[in-house]
């Protein structure tokens, strides 16, 4: 008798990176022609940040192919969505106290993507991430529930709202019963595979159920000359100083790693980190979309391919679980704790 292979819950994680989400449409658009089908034939999760929630929103959300996504980071899209206001355009750069993009073209670009759907119409379950500056608070919208998706908000808010980058892009409002008022999910969780599996967790899948492909925006080589800059100077930078090395950037990563040590603490080789050095000719830019450098993007992700396109067929050549039937689990997996309770734990 023939052994049926075991069921998993595969979630497919697309990070943050601005129009270096180029590269991670290149290797999914490769994944995909490989797996054939639609990506949502392999992946029953679909979670994403920033550009990596405008790719969750369209594969999973609208059932887009990895190949159509690619166009979200075309030249003539990417330099629609990182356009200047006229006054933005003669006035110096170092002389602007606003975001660099007005975020108008953005709107536009999104609109025109999702149109009218709303997030819980999603063809497959789809989390997105965000952040409330004024609430302090991280922000995650689910197509399968939660606070903030109660309103059902639109696909194209919720884009606008998890990719509106600090000092790119001004906040985002997503309307509703309550309105929110967002900015980009990397704040919180650049790479949202942990959220994913926390929110897979709390929905009812087991944890030695879950497989996680994760895929970053690429990564530039340390260099032996920011090295040593860092070690002579470092203990002297102040403010100004920081924000001249990239401590944004930094920040970022550093979110970023720690999910990846989470997830592969918990899930071993169940999750797969799809992540490398940039192409020769990729800029580290968020924001440069000239046809050379997307160009160098997309052969990054296609690069990628070769090296992690074996482990990720590996990992999603199971049969999946559909979210809708797993059977969600009592309120008594998850007790509030009274006073008492707490003052013992403490």
């Amino acid at each position: 008798m023939t052994t049926q292979p075991r069921p998993l819950f595969r979630i497919l994680s697309m990070d943050g990176g601005g129009v270096r989400g180029a590269a991670t449409a290149a290797f999914l658009a490769k994944l995909e022609a490989d797996l054939g089908g639609s990506l949502t034939d392999h992946f029953d999760y679909f979670a994403g940040t920033s550009a990596g929630g405008l790719l969750a929103l369209f594969l999973g959300g609208r059932g887009g192919t990895a190949l159509a996504a690619s166009s979200l980071f075309s030249p003539v899209a990417a330099a629609r969505i990182m356009d200047k206001s006229v006054f933005d355009r003669v006035w110096p750069t170092a002389l602007q106290f606003g975001p660099k993009y007005d975020g108008r073209g953005k709107s536009e670009v999104l609109a025109e993507v999702f149109g009218t759907a709303r997030v819980r119409d999603s063809v497959k379950p789809v989390l997105v991430t965000a952040y409330d500056p004024a609430a302090k608070q991280f922000v995650v919208f689910k197509s399968h529930g939660g606070q903030y998706s109660a309103s059902n908000p639109l696909m194209a808010q919720v884009a606008d709202a998890t990719s509106a980058a600090p000092v790119y892009f001004p906040p985002a409002t997503v309307e509703g019963d309550q309105d929110y008022y967002l900015i980009d999910g990397g704040v919180g969780a650049n790479n949202p595979a942990m959220a994913a599996v926390a929110a897979a967790i709390r929905a009812g899948v087991r944890p030695q159920d879950i497989v996680v492909v994760a895929v970053g925006t690429g990564r530039a080589a340390p260099t032996p000359e920011a090295t040593e800059d860092f070690r002579k100077h470092a203990a002297g930078w102040g403010g100004v100083d920081w924000l001249r090395h990239g401590i944004v950037d930094h920040l970022i990563d550093a979110s970023s790693s720690a999910t990846d040590y989470w997830c592969s603490q918990m899930l071993g080789r169940r999750y797969v980190r799809v992540q490398g050095l940039l192409a020769d000719g990729a800029s580290t830019e968020m924001d440069d979309t000239s046809a050379a450098n997307i160009a160098a993007l997309r052969a990054t992700g296609e690069a990628w391919f070769d090296d992690f396109g074996d482990r990720v067929r590996r990992a999603v050549h199971r049969p999946g679980i559909a979210l809708d039937s797993i059977p969600e689990l009592p309120a008594v997996c998850f007790p509030e704790l009274d006073d008492d309770e707490l003052q013992r734990v403490a």
